[in-house]
C-alpha cells in the first residue's frame, strides 16, 4: 500500500522539534519502518527534514528558516506543497494529512477521488472550525480525533476512529530517581497555565523548572509575568536539546499541567509519565483520558462553576493545584514509587508508538478496501 503523509512546509521535521504534528510525523513514521509489512511511505514536508523514507518537498529548508518566507509567507507554500501532492493521484492509494485539522488540505478533496485520512490535531470546540469542518461531507474524507473529548465536541464528521497518540518508549527511559522539582513545559501563551503554575509553585515554595518557548504574540504578558517568577523557579528558554527535556522529565518530582483551554491531547503528559513523573493537571478537553486520578497524578477540577469530575482533590483552581503538590510530596516512599510505576505502565499499555502505528495500519486497510 502507497501511503502519502502530508506535514508541513513551516517547520523541520526532526527528533527535536517542538511541535504536535511534526513531532507526530517524526515518530510515526519511524516506527512505522520497522513495521512495514508492505507499505511504502512518501512525506511531503520541508527539504531538510530528518526522515528515513522518501520527502517530497519544495523547498531545500523550512518556511521558519527561510528568510525569504517567515511566518508572513509560510501558507502559501503550504498550498504549493499540498498541490504537488494532490497532483499526483495515481502514485498513491491514500493521502494521510497531518497538518493542524487538515483545513488548508480539505479544499483539493473535489479534485482527488483517492481515500483522505486527516488526523485531527488541534481544537474543534470554536465555532468558526466547526462551520468550516461541516462543509466537507465528501465520502473519501475520514477523520481520525486524537481523543474521545475532541471526536464529542463536532458529532457530525465521518470519523473512524479515536486513536490516541504513541511514544517511542525507548526514548522516554523510566526513573525511579528524582531531584524534588516541579516541572513544567510549553508555549509561553496564557491558555497553558503558565501563570497559574507560577502562583502554585510560589506559594508551595517548591524548587520549579520552566521550560518556555516565548511567542511574540503575548511576549508583553510573557515579560511581566517573569518578572514575577518564583525565587525558587529556575527558567529555560525552549530550544534546549532533546535530551535534556528528558532528563528533566526523569528527575522531577511531578509535572504540572494546569491548562487553561480544552486540550485535546497533551504529547507532554504521556513524556512525563513514561519517565514515571506523575501529573498533576486541570481536568480540561482529554485530559481525564490520560491521566488516572490517583494512581498516574490528580485531576483537578478548575472552578466551582465547572466540576468535570469527582476527583480525589475536592479543591478547585489553583487551591486544588497547590494541595494536589502538596499530596504528591507527602507520600512515603513506597507510596511515592509505586505511583511513579504506575505512571509508566500506564503508558506501555495505553499510549505506546508500536499500539499507535498498529491502530493507523488497520483504519488505511478499512479506508482502501472499501
Amino acid at each position: 500500500m502507497r501511503i502519502a503523509i502530508l506535514g508541513s512546509n513551516k517547520l523541520k521535521i526532526s527528533q527535536n522539534v517542538a511541535a504536535g504534528p511534526e513531532t507526530f510525523i517524526y515518530t510515526f513514521v519511524n516506527k512505522f519502518l520497522s513495521r512495514s509489512d508492505g507499505y511504502q511511505l512518501t512525506v511531503f514536508a520541508s527539504g531538510d527534514s530528518d526522515l528515513p523514507v522518501k520527502i517530497e518537498s519544495i523547498n531545500e529548508i523550512s518556511s521558519m528558516e527561510d528568510k525569504d518566507i517567515g511566518e508572513n509567507w509560510h501558507k502559501l507554500y503550504e498550498f504549493s506543497l499540498l498541490s504537488k501532492a494532490f497532483s499526483k493521484p495515481d502514485n498513491f492509494d491514500l493521502y494521510h494529512v497531518n497538518i493542524g485539522n487538515g483545513e488548508i488540505a480539505l479544499p483539493f478533496a473535489n479534485f482527488v477521488k483517492k481515500p483522505i485520512l486527516i488526523t485531527l490535531h488541534s481544537r474543534l470546540d470554536d465555532s468558526k472550525t466547526k462551520k468550516y469542518l461541516s462543509l466537507f461531507k465528501n465520502k473519501n474524507i475520514y477523520f481520525v480525533p486524537i481523543s474521545n473529548y475532541q471526536r464529542n465536541t463536532l458529532k457530525d464528521l465521518n470519523y473512524v476512529q479515536t486513536i490516541y497518540h504513541g511514544i517511542d518508549l525507548n526514548e522516554f527511559e523510566f526513573s525511579q530517581e528524582q531531584s524534588g522539582e516541579i516541572f513544567w513545559i510549553g508555549r509561553g501563551i496564557p491558555e497553558k497555565g503558565l501563570d497559574v503554575a507560577f502562583e502554585a509553585v510560589k506559594s508551595c515554595k517548591k524548587p520549579a523548572t520552566f521550560f518556555i518557548s516565548p511567542r511574540l504574540s503575548h511576549e508583553i504578558w510573557l515579560n511581566d509575568l517573569l518578572s514575577k517568577k518564583p525565587d525558587l523557579a529556575q527558567i529555560h528558554y525552549y530550544n534546549a536539546p532533546r535530551n535534556e527535556v528528558i532528563d528533566q522529565y526523569k528527575k522531577s518530582k511531578l509535572f504540572l499541567f494546569p491548562i487553561c483551554w480544552e486540550e485535546p491531547f497533551g504529547l507532554v503528559m504521556l513524556e512525563a509519565m513514561a519517565c514515571g513523573t506523575p501529573v498533576v493537571a486541570y481536568a480540561r478537553g482529554s485530559i481525564p483520558e490520560v491521566v488516572e486520578d490517583g494512581k498516574t497524578g490528580f485531576l483537578i477540577n478548575n472552578s466551582q462553576n465547572d466540576i468535570r469530575g469527582n476527583w480525589i482533590v475536592k479543591k478547585t483552581g489553583v487551591e486544588g493545584i497547590k494541595e494536589a503538590i502538596d499530596k504528591i510530596y507527602s507520600m512515603s516512599e513506597v507510596e511515592y514509587q509505586k505511583m511513579r510505576s504506575s505512571c509508566r505502565n500506564h503508558i506501555e499499555k495505553n499510549f505506546s508508538v508500536g499500539k499507535m502505528v498498529n491502530e493507523y495500519k488497520k483504519v488505511y486497510q478499512q479506508i482502501v478496501s472499501q
